[in-house]
């Protein structure tokens, strides 16, 4: 069998910087390459791991034929220096089309709704019967083509609800997902985007060492998968945000036969495809021992939502 190359790693020169962007807490801006394309550079600064994150989520999302913004591997030069791993990726919405994220759209049907770009976490009316009406009135994404199943921008949606579960991402809060308007007017749900908050980067070597041995039933993988949170509220009485399963069967609900069909998609994917993702990180950004951590994240989460009662 053919050895798999380690994904590759691009050079992004700070002095060849269009725009900083100060939407988010991590460091960014805009840049041309050398084929004169304008790309994003997202740093990883803190050593936490989301660049690993966005990067595998990426190829995940490829394996479902999820609509996703796609990322590379990115490190950050100046005067001729490395000086901090980060991620790259193309704009989803350059001019004249313009991306329209969740809080305006939901401030738009509500203007109650709290739209403030610093208010993410939290917001009791980030509901899924919210959310949900947001999409009725948006168009799928860019080039998706129906498949008879997964036809609308909810059933597109749900498929995006389905990777938070599976990757144990809690990040869904209302700026990490919207709609692109494009020349006409007209509103299609954007692809799915931001990831880097998601397979457990946040633990240390030791803690995800630990968690692979444990016999203790609650410091186990399978324990500490069920404390993934999602961002969405089952309404606006609710004390905390639901389970990233929870909120699955609850958009699920909306579309069953969607729902369906994106765990059949999921249920196909063969775990030695999930351990070739993760063994092309290079290691010096990626330990062995988080590679290993991932996967049975990723294979644990997949036996809960295949457990799933979806209706």
């Amino acid at each position: 069998m053919m050895e798999l190359q380690p994904f590759e790693v691009f050079p992004v020169n700070l002095e060849d910087a269009d725009d900083v962007e100060t939407l988010g807490t991590k460091p960014k801006f805009w840049w041309f390459n050398t084929a004169g394309k304008r790309l994003l550079f997202k740093a990883e600064d803190r050593g936490t791991g989301e660049d690993w994150a966005e990067k595998i989520t990426c190829h995940l999302c490829k394996l479902i034929n999820l609509p996703h913004v796609h990322y590379e591997l990115a490190c950050e030069y100046e005067a001729g220096q490395p000086k901090r791993p980060g991620v790259i990726c193309e704009n989803i919405a350059p001019a004249p089309l313009s991306l329209v994220l969740g809080n305006q759209l939901l401030f738009e049907r509500d203007d109650s709704y709290p739209r403030s770009e610093k208010a993410k976490y939290k917001v009791r009316q980030h509901t899924v019967a919210a959310i949900v009406d947001v999409l009725k009135d948006l168009n799928p994404p860019p080039g998706w083509q129906p498949d008879g199943t997964i036809q609308s921008a909810l059933d597109v949606f749900i498929g995006y609800i389905m990777l938070d579960a599976w990757i144990a991402n809690q990040d869904r809060h209302h700026g990490n997902w919207g709609a692109i308007r494009n020349e006409a007017g007209e509103l299609l749900l954007s692809p799915t985007f931001d990831h880097g908050a998601a397979l457990a980067r946040l633990l240390t070597d030791e803690e995800r060492h630990e968690r692979l041995v444990s016999r203790d039933r609650n410091r186990t993988i399978e324990a500490y998968v069920t404390r993934a949170r999602s961002a969405c509220y089952a309404d606006t009485n609710a004390e905390r945000a639901m389970g990233t399963l929870d909120c699955l069967r609850e958009f699920g609900v909306q579309s069953p036969k969607a729902a369906q069909a994106w765990r059949n998609r999921l249920l196909a994917v063969e775990e030695i495809r999930i351990g070739e993702i993760i063994d092309r990180i290079p290691e010096y950004r990626m330990s062995k021992i988080a590679k290993r951590f991932t996967v049975e994240l990723l294979n644990e989460n997949k036996k809960r939502i295949a457990q799933l009662d979806i209706p």
